[in-house]
């Protein structure tokens, strides 16, 4: 995630963010206060049927937990995410948070 770092210099970012309101062995991605910002980076393991990951059982485990955090995130609170699929550069990041490139 050092493309997030890059693209807000000087804006505190927090790496496996585990606030209390989400719950016990989950945890965000990337969590930037001062905006209000959740971002997930979703992996293979998100979306395929992967034997390293449990296969099907593991799939759906996955979707799971990915529900469960999902409807703990405050209303409030902006979610933005990322495939695996999906190129992570400095520029694509301020792209999907709608900041301008610079």
């Amino acid at each position: 995630m050092r493309c997030v770092e890059n693209a807000l210099p000087g804006v505190e970012i927090i790496r496996q963010a585990r606030p209390p309101w989400l719950g016990a062995g989950q945890s965000l991605d990337v969590l930037i206060p001062s905006l209000d910002l959740a971002i997930e980076y979703q992996g293979e393991q998100h979306y395929l049927a992967l034997e390293h990951w449990g296969a099907d059982a593991g799939l759906a485990h996955r979707r799971e937990l990915d529900e469960r955090r999902d409807a703990c995130l405050p209303c409030r609170r902006q979610a933005r995410r990322g495939r695996y699929d999906e190129p992570v550069t400095v520029a694509s990041v301020r792209a999907r948070l709608g900041l301008p490139d610079g």
